[in-house]
């Protein structure tokens, strides 16, 4: 065998390695960033500081602040819960061990900590996660409907995913059925997620 022919399998075989090793891993940053659209952020508050990050959300909605386990809940709704859903935005973090987060990729994340969430609904349907970022960060987003099993009222909404240094960060928002505006307002509100 030639010297030249070789240098060039040798080359062939190198360049092999380095394409299927940059197939077999997703380039995070060549994911979409997803902004919320201008005309509505003149629709948005001043941004809110969390203990996760900020957010800005629709003006006119009320904040609930829960004390759980893993760290505050935050839930800001155009109305107050008791008075029932009609659209909201939820913002919360799970407690999770630095094993278990090492442990987790963003979709088993999101697989596994929404289960709570999926089984205070009946009939609860939800799109294939899509991956993107928010201000610079990974995230997952789906689609999601159910009915509520204490009144069987019907709602949807989305779910964020956003993965920063040592936790996840959940954001679930909720509107009733073919609110097309509460839900592009409620998106809108999480994709100015900043986290800390």
């Amino acid at each position: 065998m030639t010297k030249t022919r070789s240098r060039f399998l040798l080359t062939m075989a190198v360049l092999a390695c380095c394409l299927s090793s940059a197939l077999a891993k997703p380039q995070a940053n060549k994911l979409p960033e997803w902004k919320p659209a201008p005309e509505l952020l003149t629709k948005l508050s001043a941004p809110v500081q969390t203990e996760y990050g900020t957010i800005r959300v629709p003006s006119s909605f009320i904040l609930e602040k829960d004390e759980l386990e893993g760290g505050p809940a935050y839930t800001w709704g155009k109305k107050a819960r008791k008075e029932g859903v009609d659209q909201a935005i939820a913002l919360v973090s799970p407690k999770l061990t630095p094993e278990q987060f090492h442990d987790y990729t963003l979709k088993t994340a999101l697989d596994d900590l929404i289960v709570g969430y999926q089984r205070a609904f009946m009939n609860w349907k939800q799109t294939t996660p899509q991956s993107g970022r928010i201000n610079g960060a990974q995230a997952l987003r789906l689609h999601w409907s159910g009915a509520t099993r204490k009144r069987d009222v019907k709602v949807e909404g989305s779910i964020f995913m956003v993965q920063m240094k040592d936790r996840f960060v959940l954001m679930i928002t909720t509107v009733r059925p073919n609110d097309k505006t509460g839900m592009k307002l409620t998106e809108a509100a999480a994709l100015t997620f900043k986290p800390k």
